[in-house]
């Protein structure tokens, strides 16, 4: 069971931190939070992804 749960945490943060920054996602989310709001969501996503 440990190695399920390390792989689910992986996925986790690899996808909380990966798909934000791609470059068609990222000018898409920036267009319409703004510059602040991308970076208080992501960081948001950031801190809730590590729980």
């Amino acid at each position: 069971m440990a190695w399920a749960e390390f792989a689910l945490a992986f996925l986790v943060f690899f996808v909380s931190h990966a798909v934000p920054i791609r470059p068609p996602v990222k000018p898409w989310l920036v267009s319409r939070l703004g510059a602040a709001g991308f970076s208080l969501l992501y960081s948001a996503v950031s801190l809730v992804s590590r729980f």
